[in-house]
């Protein structure tokens, strides 16, 4: 069985259409993974691309960490179900889920037993002996599932395959579906756009919009911790109910206020201190999400809520075990069109209200969602990543609530209240300072990520971890001032240091990068060369030293001796070849000729089942014009009727005719396909059995003459190690650059494979964007000059801030100055460590490492 690995996958058509972009995923063996969203997300593309039925533009699939990008679909190992079944409409059922074996001549005995196994899983078994075209649409998907399992794939790929089946076959494929793959034990990646298709059978699902990856999780934490609007919506039947919103923060109280509407709650702020601060402000809008079930009219429910708002009511749904409720929290609202504050309420009953009644409705805000409108990203993440505080700045202090710290000399700012955004990661816990002591209001394990919340003064900070956190232990907080935001008035007074330099590159071969590097490189070319030459050179050492010692023992051996003993086992090898495959072939021509008498039985049957349906059909006609004549006197109607039956009698020998013509054609297709089975079987079976008796010949002479075999052998591993150093040799002899500004810069093999890998020819043509990582810095003669503007001392981290020129004029970039080593410099040269860096193709955007 298998695992995959999408790293960075794009399809992007010759039109400049992307279909799919970024697809990065991690399969484990045995998941079972559902692709999920609308018509032409990508979904189906992503999985044709797994298969190995389209191209992969950029990127690099790997099965068992195997990298298969160039790697023939049926050298994958994998098996696909396709939405039409694609079965062969003239065979039986047990020659469809056969055919894929015979095809890799697979052993008659051992295809029946495979089949009758694959059968038995799928009950199959009473519908071995019919056609397709008798069979209803979940049978004939069962038959393309057991045409698939009995390839025993790693990955088992299957593409909306209960999309032509009704609701209720549907339900029960679902159900064979999941058992299969409990049963199978392999790999599942399954295509849908059905949600409750998504929801029962994944382990894991994915969620596509316009080719993007919008969330992958599991199916309850797709619905309950949606991370964007699209999946919120799209998960759920029916969907969430959106209102825009604005939230207004007063103390420990937070309001709520319902655009388009009358509507305003107010609620405790520990209902939302998950939700980011700056959000907050009475002014931005925001998309608040509850869906359907956490809407309640119920008498009691709506009696004991302290959250409640109005609702026009507009028209009701009976479903039988719920009702659906429609309104609108617009009192001049209708209910029926999807605005924003149209609301959709699941009830056991229809409450006894009446259509245009005005009601209260009870709000769970414990299970309230909220997005940002513009960006429709969750503001309410599970994890949250980012703290709003305000803080004051004094004496070089920097302090909020009972916490004081002292600012980094990187950090000099005026005396002030200041808002700071700090990243849930910017902030650590430990046990060694004994400064900032905290107490932990409260722990939650999240995905193997501790998640750790303290209350200081109006503020609600949470701080992420990788290590345990237990509540009752004493704690002191570190602040990373590196990661850390200063606003005043929603003015930036310090940014955070972004975690990347960009800088504009392209990719070079080296006679290209010989025009500005001249003979540089040669050397690198001599060690790469060098380098191959000292891995192969004591191989072939070896094998000679080998062959040597190999030789001296084998002319000792006393070959016409050795022929005599061989000779008898030969002959009597001979003649037990000889006998079986005289007996295969009697066997043959018996089978040969039940087949053919069969043909003609099925030729006689179905010609007389033609004249039998026919004179039916003819009887019938004639009966019917009888009938017609004596209970219609209608002049015009009887000439109207007798044409008819003048038309029927012109046409009919042709109609029987072509009917039987076709029958017998399908029956001939059958009986030779037969035939050639049998006779495929027997050379298959001839031949093995001939090469039974040329290994056996092969092997005692090479017993009786080992100075041939030796020397046959040597010169064999000879050639293929010294194919091999050939090939090893001009990869080592090719190397690429990267040119940014007036750097170049030499790439390693792995990026350099990557980047082909990615794009081909066409690498040579693009533009990418370098991103260069602040610890990846390195001084060189011949670096890009720099000149150093400013020290960034942040304490436990230095930073110089300087200016780079380039082409395109002056940029700035930060240097992580570790262990003091640029210290004292006021100009640099530098270039970077290539294998740090990402990079990206700039004019599609697609990331390739």
């Amino acid at each position: 069985m298998a695992g995959l690995r999408l790293e960075h996958i794009y399809k992007v058509y010759p039109n400049g259409t992307k279909a799919v972009s970024d697809f990065t995923m991690n399969i484990q063996d045995q998941e079972f993974i559902v692709f999920v969203g609308p018509s032409g997300c990508g979904k189906s593309t992503t999985l044709r691309m797994i298969a190995g039925l389209e191209d992969i533009t950029a990127g690099e699939l790997y099965i068992d960490d195997r990298i298969v990008n160039d790697v023939e679909p049926k050298d994958r190992d994998i098996a696909m179900v396709f939405q039409n079944y694609a079965l062969y409409p003239h065979m039986t059922v047990y020659e469809n889920m056969a055919f894929g074996l015979k095809l890799r001549h697979v052993p008659q005995a051992e295809i029946h037993r495979k089949v009758l196994w694959a059968a038995n899983i799928l009950d199959l078994v009473e519908y071995l002996d019919r056609k397709p075209r008798a069979m209803s649409g979940g049978q004939r998907q069962r038959v393309a599932l057991g045409r698939a399992i009995l390839r025993n794939p790693k990955v088992m790929l299957l593409d909306e395959p209960l999309s032509n089946l009704d609701a209720k076959l549907r339900a029960q494929m679902r159900s064979e579906i999941s058992k299969l793959h409990d049963e199978l034990k392999t790999t599942f990646i399954y295509v849908t756009h059905d949600q409750v298709e998504a929801m029962t059978l994944g382990t894991r699902v994915v969620v596509m919009k316009l080719g993007e990856i919008m969330q992958i999780d599991a199916p309850k934490n797709l619905y309950d911790y949606p991370n964007n609007l699209f999946v919120a919506g799209f998960i759920g039947t029916p969907q969430m109910n959106f209102f825009l919103a604005k939230l207004h923060k007063k103390k420990e109280k937070v309001v709520i206020e319902f655009m388009y509407s009358d509507n305003k709650i107010e609620v405790p702020y520990q209902l939302l201190s998950k939700v980011q601060p700056q959000y907050f402000n009475g002014e931005t809008t925001v998309v608040v999400g509850l869906r359907c079930e956490d809407i309640s009219l119920e008498p009691e429910v709506v009696k004991k809520s302290k959250e409640v708002m109005d609702v026009k009511i507009s028209h009701f749904e009976e479903l039988g075990n719920e009702t659906l409720i429609y309104g609108d929290i617009n009192m001049q609202g209708d209910g029926f069109a999807e605005t924003s504050t149209r609301v959709i309420i699941k009830g056991t009953s229809n409450y006894g209200l009446k259509k245009g009644q005005i009601v209260q409705a009870a709000l769970n805000l414990n299970k309230v969602h909220m997005f940002d409108q513009e960006t429709e990203q969750t503001i309410n993440p599970r994890i949250p990543t980012l703290n709003l505080v305000t803080a004051k700045v004094e004496s070089g202090k920097l302090s909020f609530g009972l916490l004081t710290f002292t600012l980094p000399k990187a950090i000099d700012i005026p005396n002030g209240s200041y808002d700071i955004i700090i990243p849930t990661n910017a902030l650590s816990l430990n046990k060694s300072k004994k400064e900032n002591t905290i107490k932990l209001d409260s722990v939650e394990v999240i995905e193997n990520t501790y998640l750790a919340s303290i209350k200081q003064d109006q503020t609600q900070l949470f701080i992420t971890s990788k290590e345990e956190i237990v509540v009752d232990d004493e704690y002191f907080l570190d602040l990373d001032f590196t990661q850390i935001t200063f606003q005043k008035d929603n003015q930036v007074i310090i940014q955070a240091l972004e975690e990347f330099d960009k800088m504009d590159a392209v990719f070079l071969n080296h006679a290209t990068a010989k025009s500005f590097i001249q003979n540089k490189y040669d050397s690198v070319l001599e060690q790469r060369l060098a380098s191959v030459s000292q891995k192969y050179q004591p191989m072939l050492d070896e094998l000679n030293d080998q062959y040597q010692k190999d030789i001296a023992v084998a002319e000792k051996v006393d070959s016409k001796s050795i022929e005599q003993k061989n000779k008898p086992i030969l002959e009597g090898k001979k003649k037990e070849i000889q006998d079986a495959i005289n007996s295969l072939k009697n066997q043959l021509l018996l089978e040969i000729k039940e087949l053919k008498d069969i043909h003609i039985k099925n030729n006689e049957s179905i010609t007389k089942e033609v004249d039998e349906t026919y004179s039916k059909i003819r009887k019938e006609e004639l009966d019917s014009f009888e009938s017609f004549k004596q209970i219609n006197k209608d002049r015009d109607a009887y000439r109207k009727r007798a044409q008819e039956l003048h038309d029927f009698k012109s046409s009919f020998a042709l109609e029987k005719q072509n009917e039987l013509t076709k029958r017998i054609n399908l029956e001939a297709v059958r009986y030779e396909s037969e035939i050639n089975t049998l006779k495929g079987n027997f050379k298959r079976t001839k031949d093995g059995l001939n090469k039974q008796y040329d290994d056996l010949a092969q092997q005692l002479r090479d017993e009786a003459n080992p100075l041939t075999a030796l020397s046959k052998k040597y010169k064999k591993d000879t050639k293929n190690i010294k194919k091999s150093f050939e090939e090893e040799s001009i990869r080592a002899n090719i190397i690429f650059f990267f040119k940014v500004n007036d750097l170049i810069i030499l790439s390693n093999d792995s990026i350099s494979n990557k980047m082909i890998q990615s794009l081909g020819i066409k690498v040579f043509t693009k533009q990418y964007i370098i991103e260069v990582p602040h610890n990846a810095y390195v001084l060189s003669d011949d670096g890009l000059d720099c000149e150093v503007l400013k020290i960034l001392d942040y304490g436990n981290k230095q930073y110089l801030q300087c200016n780079m020129k380039t082409n395109v004029g002056d940029q700035t970039i930060y240097i992580l100055n570790e262990d003091k080593k640029f210290s004292n410099l006021t100009n640099l040269k530098v270039s970077f460590d290539i294998a740090k860096v990402h990079i990206t193709e700039k004019a599609m955007n697609i990331k390739i490492y």
